[in-house]
Protein backbone atom coordinates (compact mmCIF):
# COMPACT_ATOMS: atom_id res chain seq x y z
CA UNK A 1 0.00 0.00 0.00
CA UNK A 2 2.69 2.44 1.09
CA UNK A 3 4.37 1.95 -2.89
CA UNK A 4 1.20 2.29 -4.32
CA UNK A 5 0.82 5.60 -2.48
CA UNK A 6 4.45 6.48 -3.15
CA UNK A 7 3.64 6.09 -7.38
CA UNK A 8 0.68 8.45 -6.92
CA UNK A 9 2.56 10.80 -5.66
CA UNK A 10 5.15 11.17 -7.81
CA UNK A 11 2.65 10.74 -10.98
CA UNK A 12 0.90 13.69 -9.36
CA UNK A 13 3.96 15.51 -8.72
CA UNK A 14 5.04 14.80 -12.74
CA UNK A 15 1.48 15.93 -13.64
CA UNK A 16 1.93 19.06 -11.51
CA UNK A 17 5.25 19.80 -12.93
CA UNK A 18 4.07 19.22 -16.68
CA UNK A 19 1.12 21.61 -15.92
CA UNK A 20 3.10 24.36 -14.68
CA UNK A 21 5.73 24.13 -17.89
CA UNK A 22 2.09 24.43 -19.31
CA UNK A 23 1.17 28.04 -17.48
CA UNK A 24 4.98 28.85 -18.40
CA UNK A 25 4.35 28.36 -22.05
CA UNK A 26 0.99 29.70 -21.92
CA UNK A 27 2.00 33.06 -19.93
CA UNK A 28 5.31 33.60 -22.05
CA UNK A 29 2.94 33.32 -25.54
CA UNK A 30 0.08 35.43 -23.92
CA UNK A 31 3.13 38.14 -22.95
CA UNK A 32 4.41 38.14 -26.53
CA UNK A 33 0.54 38.27 -28.08
CA UNK A 34 -0.57 41.30 -25.83
CA UNK A 35 3.08 43.15 -27.04
CA UNK A 36 2.55 43.17 -30.26
CA UNK A 37 -1.20 44.15 -29.99
CA UNK A 38 -0.45 47.71 -30.17
CA UNK A 39 1.85 47.66 -33.24
CA UNK A 40 -0.93 45.91 -35.28
CA UNK A 41 -3.24 48.60 -33.80
CA UNK A 42 -1.03 51.37 -35.14
CA UNK A 43 -0.15 49.06 -39.26
CA UNK A 44 -4.07 48.70 -39.12
CA UNK A 45 -4.34 52.34 -38.59
CA UNK A 46 -2.47 53.30 -41.06
CA UNK A 47 -3.51 51.25 -43.62
CA UNK A 48 -6.75 52.14 -43.42
CA UNK A 49 -5.74 56.22 -43.35
CA UNK A 50 -4.64 54.94 -46.57
CA UNK A 51 -7.31 53.35 -47.85
CA UNK A 52 -9.44 56.24 -47.06
CA UNK A 53 -7.59 58.66 -48.87
CA UNK A 54 -7.16 56.41 -52.08
CA UNK A 55 -10.80 56.35 -52.14
CA UNK A 56 -11.38 59.93 -51.32
CA UNK A 57 -8.79 60.91 -54.32
CA UNK A 58 -10.89 58.44 -56.50
CA UNK A 59 -14.28 60.10 -55.36
CA UNK A 60 -12.76 63.60 -56.02
CA UNK A 61 -11.44 62.53 -59.53
CA UNK A 62 -14.74 60.98 -60.31
CA UNK A 63 -16.80 63.78 -59.28
CA UNK A 64 -14.66 66.05 -61.45
CA UNK A 65 -15.51 64.09 -64.44
CA UNK A 66 -19.04 64.31 -63.37
CA UNK A 67 -18.94 67.59 -63.45
CA UNK A 68 -17.31 68.29 -66.40
CA UNK A 69 -19.49 66.12 -68.32
CA UNK A 70 -22.66 67.67 -66.66
CA UNK A 71 -21.09 71.32 -67.84
CA UNK A 72 -20.38 69.97 -71.13
CA UNK A 73 -23.98 68.79 -71.79
CA UNK A 74 -25.80 71.81 -70.63
CA UNK A 75 -23.22 74.36 -72.37
CA UNK A 76 -24.19 73.82 -75.79
CA UNK A 77 -28.08 73.56 -74.31
CA UNK A 78 -27.79 76.65 -72.81
CA UNK A 79 -25.77 78.74 -75.70
CA UNK A 80 -28.61 77.51 -78.02
CA UNK A 81 -30.58 80.30 -79.03
CA UNK A 82 -34.35 80.04 -78.28
CA UNK A 83 -35.86 83.06 -79.28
Amino acid sequence: MKTVQQVLVCALLAALTALAVAATIFVRAATATVAAVPAEIRLTRAALMQEAGVARQDLTHQIAATRSAALMAATPASASPER
